[in-house]
């Protein structure tokens, strides 16, 4: 039977934090580091090595290799430098999985090629401006999908400059407003030319209704679903 490891106020470990612990001693007996160790079990092509980690590919081995990476991350990420080199591999992740990415070959509307010579009025129709957009979607799904999210991120939490702009129009527009009514009250009114009646009346219970924080950016990126640059840079290309 193994040995316990108990904790300072004498709770047994999960099953789990125990054999680690007792796995880490046995290796410091062995005179073998933890991160050697995991480089040689992550690289090394012998056999019986490979025939061990091969459940770490499939199934619910990916939830946990999830977790490994993350949690490499978060460690890595403690200091500046590994910031700095976390980005780093990221980046070069990315850029390799962006450049194994690309829209399909041959001629539109099966491919993404568009010849000046065979561009027709259906070129510049809903249903094609569609077409392309699933084209950059499926065949760009990485780039279009990180694109996306940082629209969506900065829309959700604009610069709080953004936010004093968007205030002070909205001020603007309020007063502006309030002083229209006003001069139509008194029948004189702020803006150049003569109004007739109806418009004074038609002004006088003018409200103005400030839309919500998350019905604007709701609104946003409903227009900007599609990365437009992104698709208009893949076409032109």
């Amino acid at each position: 039977m193994e040995p316990g490891v108990q904790t300072a106020d004498s709770r047994p470990l999960p099953n789990t934090v125990n054999r680690t612990i007792l796995v880490l001693r046995y290796m410091a007996e062995l005179d073998i580091a933890p991160k050697q160790f995991m480089v040689t079990f992550m690289s090394s092509m012998e056999p019986e090595i490979k025939y061990c980690r091969r459940l770490m590919r499939t199934g619910l081995g990916i939830e946990q290799t999830r977790s490994i990476i993350n949690n490499f991350g978060k460690h890595t990420k403690s200091c500046e430098e590994g910031r700095a080199a976390w980005e780093e591999l990221i980046l070069d992740q990315a850029s390799d999985i962006v450049n194994h990415q690309g829209l399909p070959r041959g001629h539109f509307p099966t491919g993404a090629y568009v010849s000046s010579n065979r561009i027709t009025a259906d070129f510049f129709s809903e249903s094609s401006e569609t077409l392309r957009e699933e084209q950059v979607k499926k065949g760009m799904s990485f780039l279009y999908s990180l694109i996306h999210q940082k629209v969506q991120t900065d829309l959700n939490h604009p610069p709080e400059g953004e936010q004093d702009d968007e205030a002070d129009e909205d001020n603007s527009f309020t007063d502006c407003a309030s002083n229209t009514a006003m001069a139509s009250v008194d029948g004189s009114p702020t803006v150049d030319g003569d109004l007739d009646e109806d418009t004074v009346m038609s002004m006088e219970n003018l409200v103005f209704v400030k839309p919500l924080d998350k019905d604007q950016a709701r609104h946003k990126l409903a227009k900007v679903q599609a990365p437009r640059f992104l698709i208009n840079q893949m076409y032109s290309s």
